[in-house]
């Protein structure tokens, strides 16, 4: 299946010598056909793409030849974000890619290394001076196209802020970190939420239904009640009282007395 590139900011970096350029945001990126196996169809003359980096960082182009220590620093930055809030950015610096573009580049290592993380590819190429940031798809799944976009716009001002190669990519590293910590904690929280205000709109509705259902059981039984005293039908004797001392129906108790 052919791989999107959620989020790709191409710019052009201060070099070493000093000269910039402008900043390029590229809304959406129509993505060149990359195969699952983290190759173009008939790539053969691209350059093999290595085994992800343990320390996820890859420097090829020798950025951190004279900082040593930074390059130690920012590969436990980086894993310490990862285990803190499981968010992966790998970060590969080349000095020239053969027959590719940085987006081009990012995308195929997005592909082999990141292809079911949450988190950013950023590559660097510094004869080129360009820098290519490209989104997983969890990140995608999470966030929208106009946060990706802010969150690769703030990482790319933060490099351009900075001057030498290794102080623009710590730069935009730390910028991405901590703008997708930001932006990932409050959809989490905004999500949960929203679970909490549909637990409770179910715990009502269900409230609704039992009681609903109570009151028409008590209002069936009343009808039915109702209905049995309706029907009930009562029966009572024939009497006769015969005449007494000449007056109809008199009362009083009979006596009789005989004489010899």
């Amino acid at each position: 299946m052919a791989v999107v590139a959620l989020a790709c900011l191409a710019l052009p970096l201060l070099c070493l010598t000093g000269c910039s350029d402008n900043v390029t945001t590229v809304e959406s990126q129509e993505k060149s056909a990359v195969s699952r196996t983290g190759e173009d169809p008939g790539s053969a003359e691209l350059d093999p793409l290595p085994p992800a980096p343990e320390s996820q960082i890859l420097d090829d182009g020798r950025v951190f030849s004279h900082a040593p220590g930074e390059l130690a620093q920012l590969a436990k930055y980086l894993k310490e974000l990862k285990q803190n809030s499981g968010i992966e950015i790998f970060v590969a610096m080349y000095g020239f890619l053969d027959g590719e573009t940085v987006e081009e580049r990012a995308n195929r290592l997005r592909e082999a290394w990141a292809n079911r993380n949450t988190g950013v590819v950023v590559v660097y190429e510094s004869g080129g001076e360009g820098m290519s940031f490209v989104a997983t798809d969890e990140i995608d799944a999470v966030l929208t196209r106009h946060d990706i976009n802010t969150i690769l716009q703030q990482a790319g001002q933060a490099a351009q802020e900075q001057k030498g190669a290794e102080n623009q990519i710590q730069a935009a590293v730390h910028t991405l970190a901590e703008s997708l910590v930001s932006k990932l904690d409050r959809r989490k929280a905004a999500n949960a939420l929203t679970s909490k205000k549909r637990i409770l709109v179910v715990s009502t509705t269900l409230a609704c239904v039992v009681l609903i259902t109570l009151i028409g059981l008590l209002v069936t039984r009343f009808i039915n009640r109702a209905e049995r005293k309706d029907k009930e039908f009562y029966y009572f004797p024939n009497a006769r009282v015969g005449t007494r001392y000449g007056a109809a129906f008199s009362g009083g108790t009979g006596a009789e007395i005989r004489f010899k």
